[in-house]
């Protein structure tokens, strides 16, 4: 992959080795030849073993309902093979039998989390009272924390009170920011605007947590583009209580974005990054606009110098290990993005470990490195498509169109990320301790 500088310095990036090389006849040479296979980061028999007593990540998916209509929500009807909002709830008892199954499962962790996701989780609130009350007493000679995914409208003073006497409870709110987009997307399902109400719930919660508000509370700021980003940036700059604990989200709609509005986003970020780069003698942070970025130059400042031709595809999580998901009906799933087409066993019966073989381990393999020849791709070793996308394709939705442009995607923004992160180096080499 050939890489120019803001600057105009020619380099290539290797894969086979991660290694970023002057442009020579050599480097070019070296190149060129892919990698022999993809490795996953797992085989069938360590994730046997390692399932039996270090899971330390479940998610319960308590509900189905939910009181907003996101216009660009996965579960609103319009994303092909994703259920929709329903009526259907998680009982009690399943649950309970979820949290004892962990508890069988994570003798060996060093922290256990339990969260909770919906639908709107908090409209099942008794029952997380009841479920964390439980979990509680089950782990008590563990270090144990919950998580509750929320839309923020039923942050009430009863929530919170609760959530200050439980000290392992976080709050991962999700919103789009500045009023006028935020109404336009986030509303009831009556159609009521909710801006003000998230707003001043997440600044009632700023008040109780007072100096653990950074520690148990992120934000999900969701912005379409760059434009909308900027917007964001002028918000935060007027809500400065909110930069610490704000992480900003690029949407993903269910429809395909004009290739216009697409170049144009990209020109906007590219010219952001150009003025961060030219401005490098003056500064060695990230601006907030950019803040994002960081992750990026450090994913790319950190990978392993190799030169081996097998490989990791970074973009598959461990199964089980990352964390594990239990749908309303029970049974288990490698996380939320996967409910609707790998079901892996349920809490009453376990895992279902032919089925692991079967997806997780064979086909999946095989799909990887003879369907999709991963092993062929520039951005192999630094692919962040997440996994979910080929579990699909490998399975059930079996598209093949759309994860071409998934792969075509990935191997555009590593190419961008990689002329930044080069641009940033070779301009001043020691904003690398900031990675």
């Amino acid at each position: 992959m050939r890489i120019k500088t803001y600057r105009g310095l020619d380099l290539i990036y290797v894969p086979r080795s991660n290694q970023i090389l002057p442009s020579n006849e050599e480097s070019i040479s070296f190149s060129k030849y892919g990698l022999k296979k993809v490795t996953l980061p797992y085989d069938f028999e360590f994730l046997k073993q390692q399932s039996q007593e270090h899971i330390s990540y479940l998610i319960l998916g308590c509900t189905q309902e939910c009181n907003m209509r996101c216009s660009y929500c996965v579960h609103n009807g319009a994303y092909p093979g994703i259920r929709s909002h329903s009526s259907k709830q998680m009982a009690y008892e399943t649950g309970i039998a979820a949290i004892t199954w962990l508890h069988r499962h994570s003798e060996k962790s060093t922290h256990v989390i339990i969260g909770f996701y919906g639908g709107e989780p908090l409209l099942e609130f008794e029952k997380i009272q009841r479920w964390c009350a439980f979990a509680e007493k089950k782990f008590a000679n563990q270090n144990l924390s919950f998580s509750i995914s929320t839309n923020g409208i039923l942050l009430n003073t009863n929530v919170v009170t609760w959530a200050q006497k439980h000290r392992n409870v976080h709050f991962n709110i999700t919103m789009n920011g500045t009023e006028e987009i935020h109404d336009q997307r986030r509303r009831l399902f009556n159609g009521e605007k909710t801006y003000h109400t998230v707003f001043e719930n997440i600044k009632h919660l700023q008040k109780t947590y007072a100096k653990k508000y950074d520690e148990k509370v992120l934000v999900f700021a969701n912005y379409a583009d760059f434009k909308e980003k900027s917007q964001l940036q002028k918000w935060l700059d007027n809500n400065p209580s909110f930069k610490s604990s704000c992480y900003l989200m690029p949407i993903v709609f269910p429809t395909e974005r004009n290739p216009t509005d697409i170049a144009n986003d990209q020109h906007a970020l590219r010219h952001a990054r150009m003025q961060f780069v030219d401005a490098l003698d003056q500064h060695t942070e990230l601006p907030q606009l950019l803040v994002q970025q960081r992750d990026f130059l450090k994913f790319i400042h950190k990978r392993p110098i190799t030169r081996s031709n097998a490989t990791i595809h970074p973009g598959i999580c461990t199964p089980f290990l990352s964390r594990i998901f239990v749908n309303s009906d029970g049974n288990f799933f490698l996380c939320e993005r996967t409910e609707d087409f790998l079901s892996l066993g349920d809490v009453y019966s376990g895992i279902n470990w032919n089925a692991v073989k079967k997806h997780l381990c064979d086909d999946l393999s095989s799909f990887l490195n003879e369907g999709l020849k991963c092993h062929l791709c520039p951005a192999v070793r630094m692919c962040r498509n997440c996994g979910s996308a080929f579990l699909t394709q490998a399975g059930v939705e079996n598209n093949p169109n759309r994860l071409k442009k998934l792969c075509s995607q990935m191997q555009s923004l590593l190419s961008s990320d990689l002329e930044f992160y080069c641009s940033v180096m070779t301009q001043n080499p020691k904003l690398g301790n900031y990675f």
